[in-house]
């Protein structure tokens, strides 16, 4: 089981608060708390209040979105490494759900702890928004690799996103945590294409599929396919 000491450790030496200086990194993980999730639990709700700012420690996070009329899906799944809630002192409420898609544990700054650091140490707002640039990045990437033309080359772009192979802390083992109907909705593509990609790429020896998860075997090879001309 993960103890705080070892979540703290790794919030050190890998993401966000890696790159605060020592200082600022101390005081702000002092205040920290591990909060275990149970598989399928939720972690925060669209409309829910503003809350916390949290790291990923151990598991897998589902983040959903719901900027239209359409309802919430699945959008992004995030690893061991990663920080998120920066909207921490915005006025409105949370715009992305996010829940656990297997046992996880994340530690958690609470807003009155956050602001009474930055209090101290105002410096912390501006890596604040560096935070939120590093998510806006992830998002963009995202976006991009939804622009991408061919089919095949799309959702090869899509799975290596889902497994984290565009992370700086590249989780092991390479699960994606996800149906093939929610894949095929994430790659806009048909249920039947993404039936067939998946079973070809698995034939080939880049993938094993199981009932709702996917095993990246060979990440080089898709990336390759990602790389490779459309």
């Amino acid at each position: 089981m993960l103890t705080r000491d070892e979540a703290v450790s790794f919030a050190r030496s890998a993401g966000w608060a890696s790159r605060l200086p020592p200082a600022l990194q101390e005081s702000l993980l002092a205040a920290a708390r591990l909060r275990t999730l149970p598989a399928g639990s939720r972690l925060y709700a669209i409309g829910d209040s503003l809350g916390p700012i949290y790291f990923l420690a151990r598991g897998c996070l589902a983040a959903e979105v719901s900027p239209s009329a359409n309802p919430p899906m699945k959008s992004m799944l995030l690893y061991p490494g990663a920080w998120l809630g920066e909207g921490i002192t915005a006025s409105t409420d949370r715009r992305v759900g996010v829940w656990a898609t297997r046992k996880s544990a994340v530690l958690s700054v609470d807003a009155g702890d956050f602001r009474r650091v930055a209090t101290r140490d105002p410096e912390l707002w501006r890596h604040l928004a560096l935070l939120a640039l590093e998510n806006h990045y992830r998002t963009m990437g995202l976006a991009h690799d939804l622009m991408i033309r061919g089919g095949r080359r799309r959702l090869s772009a899509i799975l290596a996103r889902l497994a984290g192979l565009r992370d700086e802390v590249v989780p092991d083992p390479l699960v994606i945590d996800a149906t093939q109907a929610e894949i095929a909705e994430m790659a806009n593509l048909a249920r039947s294409v993404v039936s067939s990609f998946l079973q070809e790429m698995e034939r080939d020896g880049i993938l094993r599929l199981s009932w709702g998860a996917i095993e990246v075997l060979s990440p080089r090879v898709l990336l390759g396919r990602v790389e490779a001309a459309a």
